[in-house]
């Protein structure tokens, strides 16, 4: 405590096991050696993220994972997203992602959601919803283990797909309102 020599990102860390932390810490430095990384050795790109992820994930998906990691500021006050991905951004978000609590959790999914700050809309939710959806159906079936449901080669989410997001969000939805908003941690109706 008070030790000005530690670590901006040790409080994350202590929710890691030595060989998670390890883990992590391998991770990073294969992102940040990546040949398609324009980032500084100490971060990486999304180039770099997509080129380690290859097809594991669709495209949409890992936009979205390194713009919730470019978005995570710990050090100073929100100026907009970095450039790229720092160690202690990746770590942040590693350690909400994995072992976080349910609030941290949920500001790492806003931040995948939204480029901004403010009240999240309806629609943002929902086209995250069915990218979310979308990614557990393609990591099924990239590895072999979706039985039953085919999804069609067609240009946007499947109409099965939207029809799951559309059934996760409808209790979320606010009677008589088209549009709410997820601002910090609480919905809140907005106007259109």
């Amino acid at each position: 405590m008070g030790n000005s020599g530690s670590r901006p990102e040790q409080s994350v860390w202590s929710q890691f096991l030595p060989e998670e932390q390890a883990e992590v810490d391998r991770l990073f430095d294969a992102l940040s050696s990546e040949k398609s990384s324009s980032a500084s050795p100490r971060s990486f790109s999304l180039e770099a993220l997509k080129s380690h992820i290859g097809e594991a994930l669709p495209p949409d998906m890992v936009a979205r994972l390194y713009d919730g990691m470019r978005r995570v500021d710990l050090m100073r006050p929100a100026k907009g997203p970095s450039e790229s991905v720092s160690r202690e951004q990746f770590t942040a978000s590693m350690s909400h992602l994995l072992k976080g609590s349910s609030r941290e959790k949920s500001f790492m999914v806003l931040k995948m959601i939204s480029a901004t700050d403010g009240p999240v809309k309806a629609r943002e939710v929902l086209k995250f919803t069915e990218d979310l959806v979308g990614s557990l159906v393609h990591v099924l079936s990239h590895r072999q283990e979706l039985r039953g449901w085919a999804p069609k080669r067609a240009p946007g989410p499947p109409p099965r797909v939207q029809a799951l997001a559309a059934q996760l969000l409808s209790e979320v939805k606010l009677a008589g309102k088209s549009c709410w908003a997820l601002s910090g941690w609480t919905v809140t109706a907005i106007p259109l």
